[in-house]
């Protein structure tokens, strides 16, 4: 709570408020209140402005630790004991069982075994007039009396963190007089919402009247009543973020070690240097350009709007990348609690359709409205309630829309209609041609989507149907669409009474496939030939590029059987010599001898054959390359 009352809010999307609070106040110190959250926030956007004869001298906060080191932590089950003990050193009185006291200096709580409850815990009591010290259980302890003026400090910062644990205060140091203040900041603040209601009425008409409504949704986060507060709501989405003001930041700096050197000699002094109080003249001139700038005339020429640029000027006006909405009347909203207030009023004409939107997965059109924005506003996002001739319609999310866009808003399913979709595709070659060692086929790829509609109500039926555009498909063979956008393609769709409809949609696109020339086989010639997507002069090139490399694969084919049979006469030969290494020249042996050296003579001559006829194959194989090379030189690169 501060003396100082807020009179503009402005709260933006993204989690942030701009607060500003203006009034006449009389003295030196004027303290604000802040949660702890909002600290770092605070301190780099907080604006002070005197507006009257005053001046500014400064502010000062609490430091982050300040609270920590005062607070008093009280566990659960054990209050009394912790509070005795933050009281050690003071002089209390204590009432005891059977109307008893003892009054003394708390020295400390002795804790119970672990096995004991805590009310075991013994008081230790000294008592200075007669220099004893007494022990008293925490259970026998009735009462409490502070006589130490000094203890009221334990028991106010107890109660100061017990009401205000997260509260944290800056003081505005002010010199002596009444001040015209204005304090401007940023802080954390709940992002506001937006609902909308709508109510359509002569709905059988071909153009409807409808009312649009809009609410804005905001919370009152502050510990204090807010009384004829300016609200404004900024949509958008400006740059934010938290920067650790509010820590204290020490560096870390190396540690150098001092070391041991002799006295210097006695120096002798020329000129006395100035005392280190005294500033010099260039340090005093910038100490007050900080004074003037601080609380002098220059900040009277400055106003809120230019500190605060980041908000609009102008109600309902956008800024750059943002809108604001400004409410008109001053809002009054009590501690704790939150408001709606009111954001437009469009009264306007809308076309109320019964839309079906293919691919969509949904079986039935939905009930839609659409319109103008002409309100002169931005609406953003929220949920919308629809009321129809005057009772419930159903429930949509309106999305964010300029001012002059096309609102539409889809609402319920209309169940008297029902669609079904039946896609089927089909390729088809247009053209065949030639590429260098590649058969290039143009094929045609279509998708035809059939929509039929049945109509179950007792009155003829329009359906819009939406179907998307699938890029780069074009349409063809189908009804002009009635309107068109880079996405959609949509017809209106009559349907009788208790009857059925169609619509039939073709799509088409060109893509090629390519296939190598090499494993066409001659029966598809005969066919591309037959169906005309070959000339015969083609077809003949073709063939005897066919024929080329159906030589080329027998001639790899004898080549892997002549390597086969090599093999084999080698594996022949290698058991041959190992037989006659065995063999003895006279005899039997030496005939058997003799039989073996004659066919190892004929594996000779037939590895002799074989190479001689991988010579002429190698010869012809690079013939038939040439060829190749020749005929596919004519065809298209």
């Amino acid at each position: 709570m501060t003396e100082l009352p807020l009179r503009r809010l402005i709260l933006y999307k993204h989690g942030v408020g701009y607060f500003e609070r203006r009034g006449q106040f009389e003295g030196t110190k004027l303290a604000l209140a802040f949660s702890r959250e909002a600290m770092d926030d605070v301190l780099k956007s907080l604006v002070v402005l005197e507006k009257g004869e005053g001046h500014v001298k400064g502010i000062d906060y609490e430091r982050p630790e300040s609270w920590s080191n005062r607070r008093i932590e009280l566990g659960a089950g054990r209050p009394l004991r912790d509070l005795l003990t933050e009281l050690r050193g003071r002089r209390i009185r204590l009432a005891l069982r059977d109307e008893a006291a003892a009054e003394g200096l708390i020295v400390g709580i002795d804790e119970p075994p672990p096995e004991e409850p805590i009310s075991q815990a013994l008081v230790t009591i000294y008592r200075s007039d007669v220099r004893q010290i007494t022990l008293h259980r925490l259970n026998d302890i009735r009462g409490v009396q502070l006589l130490d003026a000094a203890a009221d400090e334990v028991l106010w910062s107890l109660r100061a963190n017990s009401d205000k644990q997260d509260s944290r205060t800056a003081t505005i140091q002010l010199d002596e007089g009444k001040h015209d203040l204005l304090v401007a900041y940023l802080a954390p603040a709940p992002s506001w919402r937006v609902s909308y209601r709508i109510i359509v009425d002569n709905i059988e008409t071909e153009v409807p009247d409808v009312l649009l409504q809009g609410w804005g949704l905001f919370d009152n986060v502050l510990d204090e009543d807010l009384e004829d507060v300016r609200i404004s709501l900024v949509a958008g989405r400006p740059v934010s973020f938290r920067y650790p003001l509010y820590e204290p930041q020490q560096p870390e700096r190396p540690l150098i070690e001092d070391t041991i050197r002799p006295a210097a000699p006695p120096a002798y002094t020329l000129a006395a240097p100035a005392p280190a109080g005294a500033p010099r003249p260039k340090m005093m001139r910038a100490m007050a350009m900080r004074e003037e700038a601080f609380g002098g005339d220059e900040f009277d020429a400055l106003s809120i709007d230019e500190m605060a640029s980041i908000a609009p000027v102008a109600e309902g006006a956008s800024q750059g990348a943002l809108f604001r909405y400004d409410v008109r009347e001053p809002v009054s909203v009590g501690r704790g609690r939150s408001a709606l207030v009111p954001l437009l009023n469009l009264r306007t004409s809308c076309r109320r359709e019964l839309i079906y939107r293919g691919a969509a997965g949904e079986q039935h059109p939905m009930v839609t409205v659409r319109f103008e924005n002409s309100s002169g506003l931005t609406l953003e996002r929220g949920p919308i309630t629809i009321m129809e001739s005057r009772s419930y319609g159903g429930e949509a999310v309106l999305n964010w829309t300029a001012e002059g866009g096309l609102v539409t808003i889809r609402y319920a399913q209309a169940l008297e209609v029902s669609v079904k979709e039946n896609q089927s595709s089909a390729h088809q070659t247009r053209r065949l041609r030639l590429g260098r060692d590649v058969l290039i086929h143009e094929v045609e790829e279509s998708l035809t989507t059939i929509y039929t509609a049945t109509n179950t109500a007792g009155e003829a039926r329009v359906i819009k149907i939406e179907h998307p555009l699938r890029h780069p498909y074009e349409l063809f063979d189908t009804v002009q669409p009635a309107e068109t956008t880079s996405q959609l393609a949509s017809w209106l769709l009559p349907i009788p009474a208790r009857g059925e409809a169609a619509l039939r949609v073709r799509e088409r696109r060109l893509i090629e496939r390519r296939e190598h020339i090499r494993s066409i086989n001659f029966e598809q010639l005969r066919r591309y030939l037959h169906d005309r997507m070959l000339d015969q002069n083609t077809v003949s090139e073709l063939r005897e590029v066919l024929t080329l490399y159906a030589r080329l694969d027998s001639i790899a084919q004898r080549f892997n059987e002549i390597e086969a049979a090599r093999q084999k006469i080698y594996n022949q030969q290698t058991q041959i010599r190992g037989n006659l290494d065995v063999l003895k020249n006279e005899g039997g042996e030496g005939e058997l001898r003799t039989r073996y050296i004659t066919t190892l003579a004929e594996t000779e001559d037939q590895l002799n054959a074989l190479r001689e006829e991988e010579t002429t194959l190698r010869s012809e194989e690079a013939a038939c390359h040439v060829k190749l090379e020749e005929h596919l030189s004519r065809f298209p690169g």
